[in-house]
């Protein structure tokens, strides 16, 4: 049960409790606080206030809030004692303290998608290139966030009998609650800015086969390409097109990326 109740989350979400998990044990450790749920209330207020103190940001203090919250939520008690009043005016005046507005990015345009195809996939483009137009095209046309681009596997693809489109599986996503995963279908346009032609082209000069247990985008490795590498190829194709400052656009906010883009 207490296994179920862990996992309850999202992968992503138990590790990044687990990793504020070790710090609060490190610093009970090291201020020789056994650890005894539920912890005391002075004990949490005082450690919400080492950590407001240590961070530059309200998102730090509001994610140890949420891991002492979860860590108490596992044990039989009456209330939780995140709910006390002295610990929410703690969190509440941290984060007013701490907040900054985020800068939001710029979306790119469609114009600027379709340079990026014109440059990146034309008739002599290399199997780099054609990755890079496959990645941008596709995560423009479907507002896919970077793990679900990055998941994609050829064994999530498959055609209808008309072959007007591919469908994709997507095992899992952040607003897939039950993580039973979803399926999207992209229609072949059929011009030059097609996703889905630019996709098989992709396939067809990385040799790999609809059905295949490999990841799309991480060419002779079997892992998912990283953030770190995906976002450093959409900053190069926006600077061969001739962005001059490509770290005001954004990978991630694909439901403003996709203003203008026609149905496919």
């Amino acid at each position: 049960i207490l296994l179920d109740a862990i996992f309850a989350n999202s992968e992503g979400t138990v590790k990044a409790y687990f990793y504020k998990c070790r710090q609060f044990l490190s610093w009970l450790e090291s201020q020789g606080i056994p650890l005894m749920l539920p912890i005391s209330k002075e004990v949490l207020v005082i450690y919400l206030s080492h950590t407001k103190s240590h961070s530059d940001s309200d998102s730090v203090l509001i994610s140890t809030a949420a891991l002492l919250r979860w860590l108490h939520s596992l044990v039989n008690i009456k209330s939780n004692p995140l709910d006390s009043p002295i610990i929410q005016h703690v969190i509440v005046s941290g984060r007013r303290e701490l907040h900054h507005p985020p800068v939001q990015k710029q979306p790119i345009s469609l114009s600027q998608v379709k340079a990026i195809i014109d440059l990146f996939a034309g008739p002599e483009a290399s199997l780099l290139e054609l990755r890079s137009a496959c990645y941008v095209s596709l995560k423009y046309a479907l507002l896919f966030r970077h793990n679900e681009m990055a998941g994609v596997k050829a064994n999530h693809l498959s055609e209808p009998a008309n072959k007007k489109g591919i469908s994709i599986f997507i095992p899992k996503s952040k607003t897939d609650v039950f993580r039973d995963g979803s399926t999207a279908f992209l229609c072949d346009r059929l011009d030059n800015y097609s996703p889905v032609a630019i996709l098989r082209r992709f396939l067809e000069a990385a040799g790999i086969n609809l059905g295949q247990d490999k990841y799309l985008y991480k060419i002779g490795a079997d892992r998912p390409l990283s953030y770190t590498r995906c976002r450093e190829l959409f900053f190069e194709a926006l600077r061969r097109i001739g962005v001059s400052d490509p770290n005001v656009y954004g990978t991630s906010s694909q439901s403003k990326i996709r203003r203008g883009f026609p149905p496919s």
